[in-house]
């Protein structure tokens, strides 16, 4: 039997035959590769930027709400009615203005509103009619009212001594010293549609304690960490002195670049057997 000798041609083509197989095989692998960071990289930026999106919308919603309801305690603390009211606080007064608190609590849907003597106690509320009422329950104990009177305005987030609820606190001074005008904002329904989104959201005050939550189990603890396969992103709240953080999954993004893999193999399968 001849032996072919080593130089011949036929074995000369089997391995230029193996070189290229072996070069095709490396431009599949390429042409996947990239296919795979192509898909991953772009799926994850369109996850960040609607993240981004979607953080400050809900930033917006709670400023939105702070500012507004700033505004009422700082209206109601150049109120006619409610300074003559603390400078002589007549029962008829005092009557006379917890109507008008109601009346207020009820236009600008914050949770109640209230105004302190100077001894901290309760002389009129929007909820004098109800069996909670804060008229006459004395507040000398809360920093809204201690830094109220000393720096002008204050803000503190608390559980309701009455109530056990937790809100925002926005207090205002009135007149020269006269008392302290309190708005309750509580953010029940902002926080239910956050609960109603995969994404988590929650809100920090600088120490980094948890105010606001899509998980209400985790208000008043200090502020998670992202766990694997989270995305976190941050948006400051400048008038209340916050920050709003928000989870998203990132599986998405490798979820889209291994299906575009697939896709890509088979593409290329059907090129090279089609």
């Amino acid at each position: 039997m001849a032996v072919l000798p080593d130089d011949s041609p036929h074995r000369r083509g089997r391995a230029r035959l193996l070189g290229l197989s072996l070069l095709a095989v490396l431009v599949c692998l390429g042409v996947l590769a990239e296919a795979f960071h192509l898909a991953h990289r772009s799926t994850l930026a369109r996850i960040v930027l609607e993240a981004e999106v979607a953080a400050r919308s809900r930033a917006l919603a709670v400023e939105s709400e702070f500012a507004k309801q700033r505004a009422v305690a700082a209206i109601l603390a150049d109120d006619l009615q409610v300074r003559d009211a603390l400078a002589a606080p007549t029962p008829a007064a005092t009557a006379a203005m917890s109507r008008k608190l109601d009346r207020l609590q009820d236009e600008t849907q914050s949770s109640v509103i209230y105004v302190l003597d100077l001894t901290g106690t309760a002389v009129a509320a929007s909820n004098w009619d109800e069996p909670d009422s804060f008229v006459g329950s004395s507040y000398a104990f809360r920093d809204y009212f201690t830094v109220a009177l000393s720096e002008g305005t204050a803000q503190q987030f608390a559980l309701g001594t009455v109530s056990h609820r937790p809100g925002l606190y926005l207090s205002h001074v009135v007149g020269e010293g006269l008392g302290v005008v309190v708005v309750k904002v509580e953010f029940t329904a902002i926080e239910a549609s956050w609960a109603a989104s995969a994404d988590r959201t929650f809100v920090t005050e600088p120490d980094g304690r948890v105010v606001l939550a899509s998980l209400p189990e985790t208000r008043f603890t200090t502020a998670p960490s992202p766990s694997a396969g989270q995305l976190a992103t941050t948006v400051d709240l400048p008038s209340a002195g916050w920050a709003l953080t928000l989870f998203t999954a990132s599986a998405p993004a490798l979820e889209s670049a291994v299906l575009a893999t697939g896709t890509a193999a088979l593409g290329l399968g059907l090129l090279a057997f089609g």
